[in-house]
């Protein structure tokens, strides 16, 4: 709804304004930061009573510096900095992050009157609703919150009354989850279906995403890894020797606060390490603003204890929160990165007109349906291809598709739906029906691959990208590839039922090299690579050399250090 609003802005490409959505975003949670920081340290303060905080000037000035020093070390994480460069949930779910812990705390550790905190901690249910609303991961934050709300907050008669306030704060909260019932099947793409009650209950549960927690032991040693492996640069290292000083000053000015950041930090990275996608640090987001807290309180006591001027050791609290900008900033830059827009570019550019493409990566929903760039291709996501949600997205989009191959559509589609409401089954069979029905789906779903390339076979091209050649990319196996020939066309394999010579004339492909650890930016280059490479060696069994030795060159400007492209290239340049 937010990004509906954005999307209207005068000025600007709706993507442009969607991401700017981000960055605005992320700059407010920057601001609750900054204040949240100066009320902690005011609170916490070791000089005075707790609360009493005394309004001396310097002191007030320290205090500033090092809640602005924890701002821009925020601001500078790579995770955060880059959640605030995308268009995606995680920059207001930061904001929502920041702003019930300075609810909660203001609630439970401030000298406000008791009727004053009252519509604070309203605010705090209402709030708390809107966040479940928006990603379920703020659950991370409740044993955190629980212990706190058990120290200060204990249950008395007189609350009874007004847990029905609170029920009816907390579900107005939630009330976006009833907008997509309204909503729902009026979208392009009705993600989880949930114009129907089934599944819409599905879909604010989480359980579409089940499968996706806990996955397996491996997997959260190897997420725990990466996080810990990254979480020094997030810090901009420096920052990182801060945190046991922040842990000795909470310890001696408030165990409780102490121990509310150990059981949120905690929680969260045993939470988060289970959960099996690829944005995964995203769910870091409660650690690293908890070690942003714990080294705001490490600046603080080191100034304390130290002989020199605090004014001035308060500003160099400032400049030194700018490390993580130094170190971070070449990462966060994106301003340069265009491959997946090339990528999506330069695979519908290979499709024939009205063609078919079976992929698990290709940006193009922005556009063809936003730029109305290509919208005669149909693309199918085949990661996705195993919600029934998204198969019946398919049958609305293409209808003459569906129409071709109705049956198998029906009967793929059952299948999906069993998968959907029966996950255990398929996961983790323990019937010999519930075995067969694994076959059948694997079966169900082969057939229809091979009833749209033959029903479309001569009038409708069917092509996939390299991800689908290379055998597990997708979440079903894709057997039905062995039955055609795959002839490459640019970025893509047309699939044929003969191998006769297809040329391809189009060779002014944009690629712009684009270093980067991200797995998505390191995917796409491997598949312009395997593009570039095959269309060379396809050209050159055929003995069009120019056109050969064009794409091999283009492979090597990818990877310039392939032995085999290279080995390629002398080839040709041999013919």
């Amino acid at each position: 709804m937010i990004g509906n609003l954005f999307s209207h802005l005068p000025f600007g490409e709706e993507i442009y304004n969607m991401n700017l959505m981000s960055a605005v975003i992320a700059s407010v949670t920057i601001a609750v930061l900054f204040n949240f920081m100066f009320f902690l340290l005011s609170t916490f303060n070791e000089n005075n009573t707790v609360g009493k905080f005394k309004h001396d000037k310097s002191d007030v000035t320290l205090l500033y510096n090092i809640s602005l020093a924890a701002s821009f070390l925020l601001a500078f994480c790579f995770t955060f900095w880059d959640s605030a460069n995308q268009l995606e949930v995680y920059a207001l779910h930061c904001l929502i992050i920041v702003s019930l812990m300075y609810l909660f705390c203001v609630v439970a550790f401030s000298e406000k009157d008791s009727s004053l905190k009252g519509k604070y901690f309203l605010l705090f249910i209402y709030i708390a609703g809107l966040g479940f609303s928006h990603h379920l991961s703020l659950s991370f934050m409740m044993p955190g919150l629980l212990y706190l709300a058990y120290v200060y907050l204990p249950i008395k008669k007189s609350i009874i009354p007004k847990i029905v306030l609170l029920a009816f704060l907390f579900i107005l909260g939630l009330t976006p989850y009833f907008y997509l019932l309204i909503r729902g099947d009026n979208s392009v793409l009705h993600w989880g279906d949930t114009g129907n009650l089934p599944s819409w209950f599905m879909h604010i549960t989480g359980s579409d995403f089940g499968d996706r927690m806990f996955a397996a032991t491996e997997n959260s040693a190897a997420q725990f890894k990466r996080f810990f492996k990254r979480f020094p640069s997030e810090l901009g290292y420096v920052h990182l020797l801060f945190i046991p000083f922040g842990v000795m000053y909470l310890y001696k000015n408030s165990k409780t606060f102490l121990i509310y950041l150990a059981i949120s930090f905690v929680t969260c990275v045993a939470l988060a390490i289970n959960y099996s996608i690829l944005d995964i640090f995203n769910y870091f987001l409660l650690a690293i603003i908890v070690s942003v807290i714990l080294s705001g309180f490490g600046l603080k006591h080191l100034i304390d204890n130290t002989g020199g001027n605090k004014a001035v050791l308060g500003y160099v609290a400032v400049l030194l929160s700018l490390s993580p900008l130094i170190v971070n900033y070449t990462k966060a830059d994106r301003s340069k990165e265009t491959i997946a827009h090339d990528f999506a570019i330069s695979a519908l550019r290979s499709a024939p007109q009205n063609s078919v493409i079976l992929t698990t990566f290709l940006p193009s929903f922005y556009l063809q349906f936003v730029e109305s760039y290509r919208p005669d291709v149909t693309v199918i996501n085949g990661e996705l291809f195993t919600y029934d949600w998204y198969v019946n997205h398919i049958k609305e989009f293409d209808k003459e598709l569906y129409e071709k191959s109705r049956n198998e559509f029906d009967e793929y589609l059952k299948m999906v739906t069993d998968l959907r409401f029966n996950k255990e089954s398929y996961t983790n069979p323990k019937t010999e029906n519930e075995r067969r029905n694994i076959g059948k789906l694997q079966s169900s779903f082969d057939n229809l691959m091979r009833s749209i390339v033959n029903a479309n076979y001569g009038k409708r091209d069917f092509l996939t990208t390299y991800d689908i050649d290379d055998g597990n990319a997708l979440t079903l196996q894709n057997n039905f590839t062995k039955d055609f020939y795959r002839l490459p066309q640019g970025m893509l394999l047309k699939y044929t039922k003969d191998s006769t010579f297809t040329d391809f004339d189009i060779t002014d492909f944009e690629f712009n090299p684009y270093p980067s650890e991200d797995f998505n930016v390191q995917f796409v280059t491997n598949v312009y690579f395997k593009a570039f490479y095959n269309q060379a060696e396809y050209f050159y069994t055929h003995g069009k050399k120019e056109k050969a030795e064009l794409y091999i060159r283009k492979a090597i400007n990818v990877n310039p250090a392939d032995a085999k492209a290279n080995g390629l290239l002398s080839k040709i340049q041999k013919m």
